[in-house]
């Protein structure tokens, strides 16, 4: 439907499928983002459904370790079952001031980086080096768990 149809919105999809479970079907869908004549993309909102949540029985170290991926490579939002239906009218309603289009511009970020990181260094200031390390690390693990989702 998302190859045959760039108008949709939003996407709604449950976390465990038969097949593959909806953070691999939104990086499949990733795969597919159209662009238009002008170099834009237009990818829908994804919102991801589970009954599993913290303190549950199906809440599985690794059903857990998805849903907390799903918030990192930008599910819109994640509603737990069973589905209040306010929660999703409040959902979409709020997709009105989502703007799907958006598009980061990285070079600008990775030389704002560089400049923060030869601040730290330069003024001594250890503290503030060692928490923008464990930052990064932590973003790195994530860059590196999407990679390998989008490479099998």
């Amino acid at each position: 439907m998302l190859r045959q149809d760039p108008t949709v919105d939003v996407v709604i999809t449950d976390l465990i499928m038969d097949g593959m479970d909806g953070v691999d079907f939104f990086i499949r869908a990733k795969r597919l983002q159209p662009v238009d004549d002008q170099g834009k993309t237009s990818f829908p909102s994804f919102i991801l459904l589970t009954s599993a949540q913290p303190g549950r029985p199906a809440a599985t170290q690794t059903v857990l370790g998805r849903i907390k991926l799903a918030t990192e490579i930008g599910f819109l939002k994640i509603l737990y079952k069973p589905i209040n239906p306010k929660a999703i009218a409040e959902t979409l309603d709020g997709l009105q001031s989502v703007n799907t289009e958006a598009t980061v511009d990285i070079i600008p970020l990775i030389g704002h980086l560089e400049t923060v990181t030869q601040r730290l260094i330069r003024d001594g200031n250890f503290e503030d080096t060692e928490k923008l390390k464990r930052s990064l690390q932590k973003q790195l693990r994530v860059l590196e768990q999407v990679a390998d989702l989008v490479e099998s």
